[in-house]
Order: C-alpha cells, then structure tokens, then sequence
C-alpha cells in the first residue's frame, strides 16, 4: 500500500549527496564521505516531514558546523530520520505522532537542511560509524 508521502523542502534542491566525498568539511566522517542529504533553499524556508515521523529527540547545537536546532524521529518502518540545521522547530513532543507534510522547522543562516537516515534501532551517530542510508535511494522507493 502507498504511504503519505511530502517533500522535505519546498525546492526539492539537493546541494550535497548521500555519498558526496569532501574530507575538508566533513572530513571526521568515516571516509570523508557526507552520510546525508543536503536540500538547500533560502534561510526562513519551511522544512516539512517526509513521511509520517514519530518524534524520539529534539535538540540544539551551539555555535559551529552543526548550528541550530534538529529533530529526530523514526519512520513507519522504523528507519530513523534526522533534520538539522533548523531555527524556529515548531512546538513537537517526543512520542508524537505527525502527519508527512508536516512544518517541522525552518532552514536557519545556513541556508539548508541535513537529512540523514539510520537503519531501525540506531538512534546514534550514524554518520561517525558509517551505518546511514541512502536518504535519497529511500524515499525514491517508499
């Protein structure tokens, strides 16, 4: 059966892919390899659910690379889903529930959003142990 499906920003512009290599940016990564989706747009533009996302964790980092605030959840299949990068994370709880489609935050300076996927029950780094997957492979196919 097809589930709810949105997109993750309003351009659907990807700036840096699941295997994109650049050991000077994100060089402590395994590989040098950037382990995420980067969808850019302007600072201010909304950032929705891809799919329906069941809320496990709500942050903010302090000053640097990884600035702003995310929001972590896990698909209907129990993948789990990441979006940085964010300003403005609208009111969410952990243990709900929202719809795809959903405004989950806004792209803040830094004019994009870091999506990364790990498998089910991986709720780490999965960027630093080289577990991710392919967030773009994913939704192509869900």
């Amino acid at each position: 059966t097809a589930r709810a499906k949105s997109v993750v920003t309003e351009s659907k512009v990807v700036a840096a892919h699941f295997d994109s290599v650049d050991c000077g940016s994100w060089g402590v990564l395994v590989g040098c390899m950037h382990w995420g989706t980067d969808f850019i747009g302007s600072a201010g533009d909304p950032v929705f659910a891809p799919f329906d996302l069941t809320i496990i964790a709500l942050g903010e980092y302090g000053p640097g690379p990884t600035a702003g605030q995310y929001v972590q959840g896990t698909l209907p299949d129990g993948a789990v889903y990441y979006s940085g990068h964010l300003t403005g994370r609208v009111a969410l709880q952990i243990g709900e529930t929202i719809p795809a489609g959903t405004v989950i935050g806004y792209m803040n300076s830094l004019a994009h959003t870091h999506v990364q996927l790990a498998p089910p029950g991986n709720t780490g780094p999965c960027a630093q142990d080289g577990s991710c997957l392919d967030f773009e492979a994913y939704y192509a196919s869900h």
